[in-house]
Parts: C-alpha cells; sequence; structure tokens
C-alpha cells in the first residue's frame, strides 16, 4: 500500500536550493537541469547565479551567448529560437564548467491546480496499466515541490525526468493525458510542468499583492482586517511562513552508513533488528519519526544466476533512497527535490556484481516528511533475471534494519494541511514565481473545488490570475486552458434548487473573456461520492484538443462540445443557437433530451421539453406560456445529455431572455 503522501503530495527539498553565495561557483535552477525541455521556435531564456560581474558562456545546440553577472550575481542570456528536435548538451561555463545533458527542444506547458491536477497517473482510472504503457522517452516530467513562501523564490525544488513506467505512475494524471496526445499529435518532444496541491485555494496560487488588490471582495476585507492591514498580525503571519520555509522538511546530514561498511556483504550485521516488508518506519518504531534508516537483505543466487543481469524491484520507497548490491551503488531516487515518495524503484544490477551464494542488498532511506519506508506492495519487492523476468526471487518478507540518525516528526504546523498553504500569495511565492523564469507555451488550469463557497469572487480571483501569471511570465497572453468542474454529489431533483458548482462553473466559463483562454468541460466524468473522479484521460485528452484547436492551428478539428452563442423567442417556446454544432446537434443517449429548466416572470424554473432541430435546441414547456429564462445542466450533478457529432458535451450554462423596453 503506497502512503499517505500519496495524498498530500510531500516533495523534497533539494540540495543547494539557495541559488548562490558568495564565492561560489556558476550555478542553475532545478528547471535547467539534465533532461529539460526548451520552448521552440521561441527565443528561450536561461538564468542562474555566479559572482557578480562574472563572466558566464552559454553553448547549446551551435549558439553561444556570453553575459556577465551583475551586481546581485544574477545573470541570463536568450537563445534564437530552435525548431523541435535534440538531444543536446547545454554548456554553461564560468568559474566552473556545467553540462546540462539530453536536452530536448519542444513544446512546455504548465499544469496546475488543486487535488484533482495533483492526482497521479497511478491513482486514476486503469492507472497501473496505463503506467506501465507510459513509456514516451521524448515527454520530460518536471514535478514542482510543495513549498510556502512569504517572498517569491528563486528556485523550484524538483528536477527533469523522462517519461517512463517509473516516472509516470507518480506524475499528474491530467497533465499526463493532455502531453501524451500533444506528443502523439504534433511529433514534438513535449515537456510538463506540474505545479499543484491538493486542498488549497485560487488566492494561494496569485501574487499577493494582486489578491489585496481585489479590495471589494469580501473575502479581501476579511483578510485585510483580519491580517495584513494589522501590524503585529501580518508581521506574526510572515513570521509562520517564514519558520515554514526554515523548517517544513528535514534536511540530509549526509550518509553516514556508507563508510562504517553497512552495504559490504562482510559487515556484521547481527546487532540489527529483524522488519517484514513492505512497511512504514512509524509503525515498526510506533511513534511519528523522521531520519535515516537502512535495510539489509542477504540471499543466496544459484550458479547459474552469477555473472548475468539482474533487475532489483523495491517498489515505492518513501521518501529517498539509495541502494546498493555487494556493496556498489546500483541506483538512487529522490534527495534532488523529486518527487521520489510514489516513483517505482527500478535499478539494473551489472553482471559484473552478481555472484553464485551470498549476496548482500542494502538500502538506505531517508524519510523527510510523514511516513517513512517501503511503501509499495509486496509484489513489488523482488529480484529477477534481466533477459527472462520468469527467474525471478521474491525480496518480500524479513529484512534487518538499523536506524542511522531519527527524531520526532514536526509539529502540525508545518504540515501542508494547515491554513498557510491556502493563505494569500503562499503558493505563488513558493511554486509558481520561481517558474517564471522559464519560457512556455501555456498553462493548463484544474482547481476550483475548494472556491465553490464563493463563486462570485472566483471569477475576479481567476481573472487576476491569468493576468498576474502573464505578467510574471512578461510572454504576452500565452494560452491558458482551464478545467471546468466536472458533476459531483447527488442528483438534484428540484430544478429552481442552488447550485454552488453550477455556479463556479459559470464563473470559469466567464474568464473565457480573458484573451487566448479556453475550456474543457468535464460535466460528464464525475462521480456522485467522489470529488476526485477517476477518468482523468477524457480531462487531459479534452484539455489537449483544445490545445490543438487553439494553439496549434488545427482548423478542422472540432475541439468543444456545443457552446450557447444565441437565443430567439419562438411564441412560447426559446430556440437556442450553439457554436460547435457543425453537421447537428446529438442526445448521447439517443433518447431525449435532457438538463432543460424554463421560469417565468416569477422566477422559479421547471423541468423543460427540449428537441434538437438541426444545429439548434427548441426548448418549451407546457406549465408555462411565456418563459423569461432557460438553465442547462444547471446543478451539482445534473443529469444531462446534449453533445455535438465529435462526441464532446455542452457546457452548462444560464440565460434571461431581455425584457422589452
Amino acid at each position: 500500500m503506497i502512503s499517505k503522501k500519496c495524498h498530500t503530495g510531500i516533495l523534497f527539498l533539494a540540495v543547494g536550493f539557495l541559488p548562490w553565495s558568495a564565492g561560489a561557483d556558476v550555478t542553475l535552477p532545478s528547471l535547467l537541469s539534465d533532461n529539460m525541455v526548451l520552448q521552440r521556435d521561441a527565443k528561450a531564456h536561461l538564468w542562474g547565479w555566479a559572482e557578480p560581474d562574472e563572466s558566464v558562456t552559454v553553448e547549446c545546440n551551435g549558439q553561444t551567448q556570453t553575459t556577465k553577472a551583475n551586481s546581485a550575481g544574477d545573470w541570463q542570456v536568450f537563445l534564437e529560437p530552435m525548431a523541435a528536435g535534440g538531444p543536446y548538451d547545454l554548456i554553461v561555463t564560468g568559474k566552473n564548467r556545467i553540462v546540462v545533458k539530453n536536452v530536448l527542444v519542444g513544446e512546455v506547458w504548465v499544469c496546475g491546480g488543486q487535488s484533482n491536477m495533483q492526482m497521479t497517473l497511478r491513482s486514476s482510472a486503469d492507472g497501473a496499466r496505463e503506467a506501465s504503457e507510459a513509456s514516451f522517452p521524448k515527454i520530460r516530467l518536471f514535478k514542482v515541490g510543495q513549498f510556502c513562501a512569504a517572498k517569491s523564490r528563486k528556485n523550484a525544488l524538483g528536477r527533469w525526468v523522462a517519461c517512463s513506467p517509473q516516472t509516470a505512475g507518480s506524475f499528474s494524471a491530467a497533465a499526463y493525458f493532455f502531453g501524451r496526445k500533444l506528443h502523439r499529435d504534433l511529433d514534438v518532444p513535449i515537456g510538463l510542468i506540474e505545479s499543484d496541491w491538493g486542498g488549497t485555494y485560487i488566492k494561494g496560487w496569485m501574487d499577493r499583492d494582486d489578491y489585496l488588490a481585489l479590495d471589494d471582495l469580501k473575502s479581501v476585507k476579511t483578510f485585510r482586517k483580519d491580517v495584513w492591514d494589522v501590524p503585529e498580525a501580518r508581521k506574526q503571519y510572515l513570521a509562520k511562513l517564514e519558520d515554514w520555509e526554515r523548517s517544513a522538511y528535514v534536511r540530509d546530514p549526509g550518509n553516514q552508513g556508507y563508510d562504517q561498511g553497512w552495504a559490504q556483504p562482510t559487515f556484521d550485521a547481527s546487532g540489527w533488528k529483524p522488519v517484514d516488508l513492505p512497511r512504514m518506519m512509524e509503525s515498526v518504531l510506533g511513534k511519528d519519526v523522521d531520519g535515516a534508516f537502512w535495510f539489509r537483505r542477504t540471499l543466496d543466487l544459484p550458479s547459474d544466476w552469477a555473472k548475468k543481469d539482474l533487475v532489483l524491484r523495491l517498489g515505492a520507497i518513501d521518501d529517498n533512497d539509495v541502494t546498493y548490491f555487494n556493496n556498489e551503488k546500483v541506483g538512487e531516487t529522490g534527495g534532488d527535490g523529486s518527487a521520489a515518495w510514489d516513483v517505482l524503484r527500478e535499478y539494473r544490477i551489472p553482471a559484473k556484481l552478481v555472484r553464485a551464494g551470498r549476496n548482500v542488498i542494502a538500502v538506505r532511506v531517508f524519510d523527510q516528511w510523514l511516513d517513512g519506508g517501503f511503501g509499495g506492495e509486496k509484489r513489488d519487492l523482488c529480484l529477477f533475471q534481466a533477459k527472462d523476468e520468469q527467474q525471478s526471487i521474491s525480496l518480500a518478507g524479513e529484512w534487518l534494519y538499523h536506524v542511522e540518525f531519527q527524531q520526532e516528526a514536526r509539529p502540525r504546523e508545518c504540515s501542508p494541511h494547515t491554513n498557510l498553504c491556502r493563505t494569500p500569495g503562499a503558493l505563488y511565492h513558493g511554486m509558481i514565481a520561481p517558474l517564471t523564469g522559464m519560457t512556455i507555451r501555456g498553462a493548463i488550469w484544474y482547481q476550483g473545488e475548494n472556491d465553490a463557497g464563493l463563486p462570485w469572487e472566483y471569477r475576479r480571483q481567476l481573472t487576476a490570475m491569468i493576468r498576474n501569471w502573464r505578467r510574471a511570465w512578461n510572454q504576452g497572453d500565452f494560452p491558458f486552458l482551464i478545467v471546468q468542474l466536472p458533476n459531483f454529489k447527488a442528483v438534484q431533483e428540484d430544478p429552481d434548487a442552488r447550485s454552488a458548482w453550477a455556479e463556479l462553473r459559470e464563473a470559469q466559463r466567464q474568464t473565457l473573456a480573458e484573451p487566448n483562454t479556453g475550456m474543457a468541460v468535464t460535466i460528464d466524468v464525475g462521480e456522485v461520492d467522489n470529488i476526485h473522479p477517476a477518468n482523468k484521460r477524457d480531462v487531459g485528452e479534452r484539455l489537449a484538443m483544445c490545445a490543438l484547436g487553439k494553439v496549434y492551428g488545427r482548423s478542422s478539428l472540432v475541439y468543444s462540445g456545443p457552446v450557447y452563442q444565441s437565443m430567439k423567442v419562438e411564441g412560447d417556446k426559446i430556440r437556442l443557437t450553439f457554436d460547435f454544432a457543425d453537421g447537428g446537434l446529438i442526445a448521447r443517449d439517443g433518447g431525449d433530451l435532457k438538463g432543460f429548466a424554463v421560469a417565468g416572470e416569477d422566477g422559479k424554473f421547471v423541468w423543460a421539453d427540449a428537441k434538437i432541430d438541426g444545429e439548434t435546441v427548441l426548448v418549451w414547456s407546457d406549465k408555462l406560456s411565456r418563459p423569461t429564462a432557460v438553465r442547462y445542466a444547471w446543478a451539482d450533478n445534473p443529469v444531462c445529455n446534449l453533445y455535438n457529432q465529435a462526441g464532446l458535451p455542452a457546457g452548462p450554462f444560464r440565460v434571461e431572455i431581455p425584457k422589452s423596453k
């Protein structure tokens, strides 16, 4: 069983998180690292830190750019636009030389939001199979470490990895399906930067100053009154954020066990204690602890296994690991800001290390937050021959363990589920601002569940956030694509009932008044009793279709379901006209249209009859001779079935008949 970090999505504090210090070598942000993707057909912004006035040279794909660090130690260059391709080396030279390997040029997208964007591929519908088939070496994944900050950080937690069955399972399912479809349709490398945090409000994802500028909103007035405009309260609030930054993650003091021989086959581990794996150390020790823990397993291999390449599977390890076979390191995951707690470990053991008889596997696990240990299933722990997986030995069961160091878990004040991560700007400054140096194509956004209680404020905040991000990236009105919230909760029988989720969806739709925005309607992929619906494939692929149609010029592609365009009164009926209705509209199940309601002068809605007429819909009710308003799919979980010929659903809407003058 995967640990509870499946729900919190904790990531790790990268070594060298501070950008630079006096006397330091030239350094790069984590976004400029092995396996990265540069945005094609655009000037690619590259940046980093060095000593003040230090000369820095950047080389990539035949280009050379030279600059000097300013008095603060910051430097930047722009590479001329490049076509999709690679891999290339990116070489940065100052007093030292850095080679960033396996760089591709393609399409780069930021993928933000809360828990439904955070939901991993492995947790989604048919996720185990999808993850096992996720071999796309030209799709690159960067999962931003969750971090609250009082001021904008210069560097993000995380690293780039190639998309594979070992890495894709712990990445955002919606983002993965989005990127996979773009990759298949465009045939170019894709870079996906996932920055999300479950249970958060939109106010956390915008610059605090932009939020405070919305001072006519009730929530902003409350925050100002209780915190920001009260000097002592503001001081305490910022101090808590700064304390979070300092103490949220345990830092690894360094591997002390290897030098003491703990990975050597000849080491005497008789003083170590037995433990059945897979298991979390909290259950072993009986208390919440963090630290470094070593595990050893001795096994006798038959003579016909000697000098053969083997594969070691350890499942998911929470948080980071370094793994040895007969004292030689064969693999390492995490410790560099990666989302390692949910990454399936699979390490190749070269034939030269494999001997007949006694062999020793040793694993150092470093736990930075919450649970720590082996979090996979028993079937995940095994050793097998590289050329014949049927020749396999289970490693589940008794190992030996030893504590290198431990400390009591931090108080819950540092928890991601305290209010700090839900306060204005905290996530923007920690998880978005560090990304804004990266040249990107656009952003996708899946969030709003937590804000459904104040839908009338959400439109203003989402609009402000889009403008904030675009200003911060300084790339003009780059594409911003939104996932409209899906159906959720019990079906409402009363057509006149209020629906906060319907109003939130309307707020999302109204945000499309901003230039270069788009939306994926998901009113048919939700679940009655699950706020995290498993179907993320349709979500990601509909976002990708929107991108293909709006961003990549696929003019013949029908990338949206029917979108309400206009209305006309015809006696006691109303005729509704839709965009994206070429070829006619359909009822998905082939039956009568469902989901329409009309209201009269009293404003009370009743269920309506509806009929498709080519590319329009006629709506009426025998209970009303003069309808004044129409709703479609206006409920938390509406029963609705209007689609176009492309098989895409119409989005919820409401409209009133203009009153005659």
